[in-house]
């Protein structure tokens, strides 16, 4: 299966992030610790991430979901998002967004 790229650890693991950050929500350190469970080297998920960072503006991700919330509590969003796995420079970006469109 690897001889006919079938079985891919750079693009499960480049899949596994997007998908984590795009649909289930999820920063670095959850998916950094999910995708060690299944045996992918800390380093290898960094370069990746890395990579996804560039195309996606997580600051700008973070906005749109938090403009979304029906009653917004700036500390209890970021405590939310920090217990995802978001790094807290990311989280304050998007908080300083929120605090500009208002």
């Amino acid at each position: 299966m690897k001889e006919e790229d079938i079985l891919n650890d750079e693009r499960f693991t480049e899949m596994f992030l997007y998908e984590g950050l795009t649909l289930k929500k999820k920063g670095i350190y959850v998916l950094r610790e999910e995708l060690g469970r299944l045996g992918i080297p800390r380093d290898k998920v960094l370069v990746k991430w890395q990579a996804l960072s560039l195309q996606e503006d997580i600051p700008a991700l973070l906005f749109r979901w938090a403009s979304k919330e029906k009653t917004f509590d700036p500390q209890k969003w970021k405590n939310k998002m920090l217990r995802r796995g978001f790094e807290s420079r990311e989280i304050n970006l998007a908080l300083e967004m929120i605090e500009d469109c208002r």
